[in-house]
Order: structure tokens, then sequence, then C-alpha cells
């Protein structure tokens, strides 16, 4: 069972990882968003998710693909489809639980970048516009070189977190159906302590995963500091 638990959550934290870079690019995006009013209402529509529960928006998923009164389902019943049930399916677990973090903190995570954004010396866009750079250019060679430390940054940070996951969003989406590919060693400590009642085990594993965390954190930040000769601490 703990080895399931760490294939489930070395899966889901390697894509994660994988794709830590797409809300930088968000970021990107979203500045680059000519109308004020239109940019402030896609960055406060993307941000409003991470304010959610993650129970409400398990409630929201169930209503939408709940195998006879979902309305996803009675669309495809009215087209004739067969009905999806994606909260009572084993296959692709991984994949719904990143779209649904990712729906989730993709704003939030892109208020980072635009900060540092915000931050870059704006005479550097002047000087490429005199030069004949154009919007792709000066995102090329200005705006991504200048968000790369705080990048780096996160994805030490991230390295340090990547034996954890999400404990509150596959709590709330677990059950008998998914559970072979969606207990992760956080939920599999919880499990342990809360439905086998085996406390002492579970600690072990709680405390050997914090450790082990840790020990991440610090290699990640070695590596970026012998590569890139930039380190977080």
């Amino acid at each position: 069972d703990m080895f399931r638990a760490l294939r489930n959550t070395v899966g889901m934290s390697t894509i994660n990882l994988c794709t830590a870079f797409i809300p930088m690019f968000f970021a990107i995006l979203l500045n680059e968003i000519t109308s004020p009013r239109f940019k402030k209402f896609v960055q406060s529509m993307s941000i409003v998710p991470n304010f959610i529960g993650w129970i409400v928006i398990y409630g929201i998923v169930f209503n939408m693909f709940a195998p006879s009164s979902g309305v996803v389902n009675q669309i495809l019943a009215f087209f004739g489809k067969e009905p999806i049930n994606v909260l009572a399916s084993s296959e692709h677990v991984w994949l719904t639980m990143f779209l649904l973090g990712l729906w989730k903190g993709l704003g939030w995570s892109a208020v980072i970048y635009m900060s540092a954004i915000n931050a870059v010396d704006q005479e550097l866009y002047e000087a490429a516009a005199i030069d004949g750079a154009g919007r792709f250019q000066k995102m090329r060679y200005i705006t991504i070189p200048e968000l790369m430390p705080t990048f780096v940054t996160l994805v030490i940070l991230s390295i340090g977190n990547f034996i954890s996951s999400d404990f509150s969003m596959l709590y709330a989406f677990q059950n008998a159906f998914n559970k072979e590919w969606i207990e992760t060693l956080d939920l599999y400590v919880y499990n342990l302590a809360f439905g086998s009642g085996d406390i002492s085990f579970s600690t072990a594993v709680g405390i050997t995963k914090t450790l082990v965390g840790l020990a991440l954190l610090f290699f990640s930040n070695w590596l970026s500091g012998k590569f890139r000769e930039e380190k977080i601490f």
C-alpha cells in the first residue's frame, strides 16, 4: 500500500513539476492584454477559484458529472451518447486532479509573476522598441529572462514539496472506485491513523516524508547554486 501511495505521489508531483511554467506564461499573456478593463476582468476571474473550497468544487463537479442527473451526462444522453462518471472511475484520475488543481490555482500562482513583471525596468522595453523589437521579441528577450529567477525559486520550493500533495483536494475526491490511483502518501498517512488506527506507523511515515522533503529542498537549492549560481538560501 505504501509503495502504491508513493507511486501516486510521485506521478502527480511529476505532472505538476513539469507544468510549473504554465502560470508564468499565463501571467505573460495576461500582461500583453491592452485593455485595462478586460485585463482586470480576466485576472479577477482566474483568481476567484482559489477562494472556493474543495468541498464546494466537488459539489460542482458532482452536479456536472452525476450519472443520471449531471448536466454533462444529460447533454450526452440527449445526443444518444453513453454517460461518463468521472468521480467513480479510476481512469485518468491524475489528469482530472491536475486539471482541477490548475483551474483552481492558476490565477493565484500568476500573481507572483505579475508582480515580477511589474518590477521589470520599463526602459528595457523602450530600448527594445527603439531597436525595432516586436511584442513577441520583447517577451522572449526581456520578460521571460527577467522572470527566470522567480521561476527557479518557485521550482526549488516545489521540489521540496515533491512527495507532498494537496490533501484537501484528494480527500474530497477519493472514493472506493479511484482509491488505487488517488491515494497519495498524505492520504495514506491519514487513512492509517484514522481509518486503521495505526497511529505509530502513520506518524513514522509522516516524519520520514518530511525528512525526505527537506533533503530534496536542500538538494534542489544546491543544484541551482551549482548550475545557475543562484540560491534561495
